[in-house]
This record gives C-alpha cells, sequence and structure tokens, in this order.
C-alpha cells in the first residue's frame, strides 16, 4: 500500500559556532493504508539522527561553558607593569628654584630653595597634593627649604627647575629686596586706611553740621 511518513526537526542555535544545530527529529504522521508497522531501517535511522544532534548539542555546551581566558601575554604584562626605571630629577643639596603658586586656593610665592629630602611616592603614597597641583606629576615630590626662609614639604617636580649656585652676598641681596618690597606695600596698606579713616570722620563732621 501507499506510505506517507511525515517529521518535524527541532533546531537550537549554537552561540559558539552561530548556527543552528538540528537537536532531533519528530514523527509527525506515518499513515499506511495497510496495519502493516514502520520499517525497521526507518526507525534506527531516525534514533541514530536523534543520537548524533544530542552528542553534538552536549559538546557546544561542554566547550562553552569551560572555556578560560587566554593568559596574558608578555608584552601585555609588561605594559601593564609599574615603571620601575624612573630616577628623581633632583638631588638632596641641589640648588633649585621653585615656581611661585598665588591662584585662587594657593598661596605659595616659591624662590630659590635647596631640596632637603626626596619623597619615593611610589613606595608610600602621600595622599592629595598640597602644594597647588591637582595632581602629581612624577612617583617622586619634594621637600624644600627656602635661602630668603620658610620650607616646603611635598613640592611636584612640575613646580621646580634648577639653578646656578649663587654667593652669600646675593642671596643676602634678595633678602634685604624681599625685605624692602614687604615693608613697601605695608606702609601703602597703612597710608590707605590712615585715608579711609580721615575720609570717614570728615564725614561725620558734616552730618553733625547739618543737624
Amino acid at each position: 500500500g501507499s506510505h506517507s511518513t511525515v517529521f518535524r526537526r527541532h533546531f537550537v542555535f549554537d552561540h559558539s559556532k552561530h548556527k543552528l544545530i538540528c537537536t532531533g527529529v519528530a514523527l509527525i504522521r506515518d499513515s499506511i493504508n495497510s496495519a502493516a508497522p514502520a520499517p525497521k531501517s526507518l526507525s534506527s535511522q531516525r534514533s541514530r539522527v536523534q543520537a548524533g544532534a544530542c552528542k553534538s548539542v552536549r559538546q557546544a555546551s561542554s566547550m562553552a561553558t569551560t572555556a578560560t581566558p587566554a593568559p596574558l601575554s608578555d608584552s601585555n604584562a609588561d605594559a601593564l607593569a609599574p615603571p620601575s626605571d624612573e630616577e628623581p630629577r633632583f638631588e638632596i643639596g641641589e640648588l633649585v628654584e621653585v615656581a611661585a603658586r598665588t591662584h585662587p586656593g594657593a598661596n605659595f610665592p616659591g624662590g630659590t630653595a635647596k631640596i632637603k629630602k626626596i619623597h619615593d611616592e611610589r613606595v608610600k603614597d602621600g595622599g592629595p597634593m598640597k602644594d597647588g597641583s591637582r595632581v602629581r606629576t612624577t612617583g617622586y615630590t619634594y621637600a624644600v627649604k627656602y635661602v630668603l626662609g620658610g620650607s616646603e614639604k611635598r613640592v611636584d617636580a612640575k613646580h621646580i627647575s634648577s639653578k646656578r649656585e649663587v654667593s652669600r652676598e646675593d642671596a643676602a641681596d634678595a633678602r634685604r629686596d624681599a625685605v624692602a618690597k614687604q615693608k613697601a606695600e605695608r606702609e601703602a596698606k597703612e597710608a590707605a586706611a590712615r585715608a579711609e579713616e580721615a575720609a570717614r570722620a570728615e564725614r561725620k563732621k558734616a552730618a553733625r553740621a547739618r543737624v
């Protein structure tokens, strides 16, 4: 008699291979005019297809779950390693010129100074900079002592430049000039205050006279 057989295939998308995999074949209709059973060869073929599809799915799943990231190559490891060959730009006892930092939030006049101590910030980070810098630019900061008096504990290298040795007389002259400048500024402020006080007194006197 006539034999009409219809199958339905089931597919699963394998993300590791980016394609569909058949997971099995289901028999929908197997109509035979006579009551004879389906051929044995067809049933065994269907079982083999289903078993092979399931095995492929299990292998793909195992590969996806056991995949591990590739280790870093030597070049990547070197790129991530911190620089270890950086050297201080200045030496202890070196005469330097420290730039003035007098912008809003900072009032550091700077001047000629000597390096008193070098801080290796790569070993121990001293925290946020308090010398007028937003961030530290090198692995080292410097403690300086100014020739004209005063000091700073942590100065970033970008504010420091090397300076030639000066004589004691030149340093004394620079100190006298600085003192004279400060005195002139103070006297100017005092004169302005006296003038303002005198003007205030005149205004009060004129107000009493009108009364």
